[in-house]
């Protein structure tokens, strides 16, 4: 099964920008989606899951699958103590990739409710999570997350960081691609497997009776060849029958 990647959403926004962000996607209405990662070095499959703090609260989410975490925030100290209950939670899953998503955070809070950055960072550092401020804007303004090394500011952070985890179920370029000739080889000496034994089957001048009796074996041989072996099998089977009973293809004709 899939690892997941769940972000819990702490505030009344929508989160289907993130969402459409990471999955490359618009419009995708379902709470629960596939993200088929892929980057220079490797793919995997992971299961992208939008959450409400309030589930999590209520002990309805399983955690134990879950690779990587993305809280999503306002400022005030009251989120910031939800955050703190809810990590209480999941914390012993160990998630490898914790991040705390805020808009943006200022040490200058003119509003008692609200938590200055220092704050929120001091608990991100406690809590080993990353503090990413979406207003925050990449100085190079390049977008390209899976190329470079350098981390990256902003919204697209948030992908870079996933992307930079090494899921569990993922595969490296090259071994995918080993993969593939390997099984192809393997295809095509089974195929040539099953010629022999076709050609064995045949023999050079079967009677009637001995073709006949093997019809059935032949029918499952024809049925695991390619479509170009079945037909020039098919062909042979066709040939030995009109020998057995004194014809040839031109008589038939």
């Amino acid at each position: 099964m899939p690892p997941y990647c769940k972000i819990i959403n702490f505030s009344p926004c929508s989160l289907s920008w993130l969402q459409s962000m990471i999955l490359g996607t618009t419009g995708t209405s379902s709470n629960t989606n596939q993200w088929k990662v892929v980057t220079k070095y490797y793919k995997a499959e992971v299961m992208l899951k939008l959450i409400d703090h309030e589930d999590v609260i209520s002990d309805e989410e399983d955690f134990s699958d879950t690779e990587a975490v993305v809280f999503c925030c306002d400022t005030t100290k009251e989120t910031l103590d939800r955050a703190e209950k809810i990590w209480m939670k999941i914390k012993e899953c160990s998630p490898a990739v914790c991040l705390f998503v805020v808009e943006t955070a200022s040490d200058d809070v003119q509003d008692k409710k609200e938590a200055t950055r220092t704050q929120i960072l001091d608990w991100c550092l406690s809590n080993q999570f990353e503090l990413v401020e979406c207003n925050e804007e990449d100085e190079d303004g390049d977008s390209d997350t899976e190329e470079r090394f350098d981390e990256k500011a902003g919204r697209i952070r948030i992908v870079q960081a996933l992307k930079a985890h090494t899921w569990s179920n993922l595969e490296l370029i090259e071994e995918s691609e080993m993969k593939d000739e390997k099984e192809n080889e393997e295809t095509e000496t089974e195929n040539n497997s099953l010629l022999v034994a076709a050609q064995e089957n045949l023999g050079e001048d079967p009677s009637f009776e001995d073709l006949f009796s093997q019809i059935s074996k032949m029918k499952d041989i024809s049925n695991n060849l390619p479509d170009e072996e079945r037909r020039a099998y098919a062909e042979k089977v066709s040939l030995a029958f009109y020998k057995s009973i004194g014809l040839d293809s031109e008589d038939e004709e």
